[in-house]
């Protein structure tokens, strides 16, 4: 619900901050996500960035992405770490090498993630977060949001029973501030 982001609710969070622009890429070959072909992503984030220069702070570039764009967002904070301020992302349908950690240990992430994702191996994000914060000079910028349970309700209130697909949806509740302590 991407419009959620556009809202009057949601602005008066960042209006103080002086705003932000969201550039959201989708993959021309796929019709579902951005898929993380990091440099025509660079290039179009520059030719943004150049039409839009008095309006940008270039010292808070964000990247993040879901799913296969968690994928993205690891691949070019690790090709393009000196460009992010900071990354997150969120159920990163990735392994990234020894040598990408390194490049995007230069970079604060926040990670997000469940830890009975379907699509995602938990033991995987384990090892990015630790290696992560092996070879970040400043590890205590990182930060982990790992939700145990996700529970999911039908328009008219009633809880969905075992829905075993959205233990892969954190998004929805990362994007929509819905944290929730539960134990």
């Amino acid at each position: 619900n991407i419009a959620y982001w556009a809202c009057d609710e949601y602005q008066s969070r960042i209006r103080g901050t002086g705003g932000a622009f969201l550039y959201l890429p989708r993959d021309p070959n796929v019709d579902i996500a951005w898929s993380g072909e990091s440099s025509k992503l660079k290039r179009d984030i520059d030719l943004f960035i150049s039409r839009y220069s008095q309006n940008i702070d270039t010292d808070r570039i964000y990247v993040g992405g879901l799913s296969m764009g968690g994928r993205g967002t690891m691949r070019i904070v690790a090709q393009y770490p000196d460009f992010f301020a900071a990354a997150f992302p969120i159920s990163p349908v990735y392994s990234p090498t020894d040598v990408e950690l390194r490049a995007m240990a230069k970079v604060p992430t926040w990670l997000i993630s469940n830890k009975y994702d379907y699509l995602v191996s938990h033991s995987t994000l384990q090892d990015v977060w630790k290696y992560l914060n092996q070879y970040s000079s400043a590890p205590h910028l990182n930060r982990w949001a790992l939700f145990n349970t996700m529970r999911m309700y039908e328009p008219d209130g009633r809880l969905i029973p075992e829905p075993i697909y959205y233990t892969h949806d954190t998004w929805t509740a990362a994007c929509n501030d819905l944290y929730m302590d539960d134990n």
